[in-house]
C-alpha cells in the first residue's frame, strides 16, 4: 500500500479514519487552512496564495483524522458546486481507507454529491482488486473488463488515471 501513498504518514496512521471535517469559508482567512495542512499533503492550497485565492470562490472542506489531525480528504466548492474531491494518495485520489467517510460526506451535498458516487465505488472497487491481488488472488474476467475499461471509464477523484489500475494491468496482455 505504502507504493501509492505519497505523504509523509505511516499506513498505520493513515488506517485510523476516526476524524472530523472541518469548513475553511468562503471569504474566510486562508492561513488556519494552510497552517493545518503543515506540507503534509502536497495539495496545492498549502501555498498561501493559492490557499486564498481558492477561498475567494468557495469552501473548502477538509476530513482530519487522529490526535494529529492528520489531512486525509478534501472538498473543492467553486460557490455552492463541488469543484473538486481530492486526497493524500497518488495523483491526489482518496486513500483506500478515506473513501467510505468521503461518500458519506457527498450524500450531504444532495444531487451533486450523488455525481461522484460512482467515483467512490470506481475507487473501492480497484481497491478490493488491489487487495485480493496483493493477497495471492487472481482477477477475474469482471476485474479484466472493469481494469481495461471495456464497458466505460474507471471515474477517479483526480485529473488523471489511478495508477493502481496500470499497476494491476502490467505485464498483462489485453488479448
Amino acid at each position: 500500500m505504502n507504493e501509492v501513498l505519497k505523504n509523509p504518514q505511516k499506513e498505520d496512521e493513515l488506517s485510523n479514519t476516526v476524524g472530523e471535517w472541518v469548513i475553511y469559508e468562503q471569504g474566510g482567512d486562508h492561513a488556519p487552512l494552510v497552517e493545518s495542512l503543515g506540507n503534509k499533503t502536497r495539495w496545492s492550497v498549502e501555498d498561501p496564495s493559492k490557499a486564498k485565492y481558492q477561498l475567494k470562490i468557495g469552501d473548502i472542506i477538509v476530513y482530519y483524522t487522529g490526535p494529529k489531525r492528520i489531512p486525509r480528504a478534501l472538498i473543492r466548492m467553486e460557490s455552492n458546486h463541488i469543484a473538486d474531491v481530492i486526497g493524500v494518495a497518488e495523483d491526489q485520489n482518496l486513500d483506500p481507507y478515506i473513501e467510505d467517510i468521503v461518500s458519506r460526506k457527498l450524500k450531504e451535498f444532495g444531487e451533486e454529491g450523488e455525481s461522484y458516487k460512482t467515483k467512490v465505488s470506481d475507487m473501492k472497487r480497484v481497491t478490493g482488486i488491489c487487495d485480493r491481488v496483493n493477497k495471492g488472488g487472481d482477477l477475474d474476467s469482471e476485474d479484466l473488463r472493469f481494469l481495461y475499461e471495456i464497458d466505460r471509464t474507471i471515474q477517479g477523484f483526480e485529473y488523471s488515471r489511478d495508477p493502481r489500475i496500470n499497476t494491476l494491468l502490467e505485464g498483462r496482455d489485453i488479448k
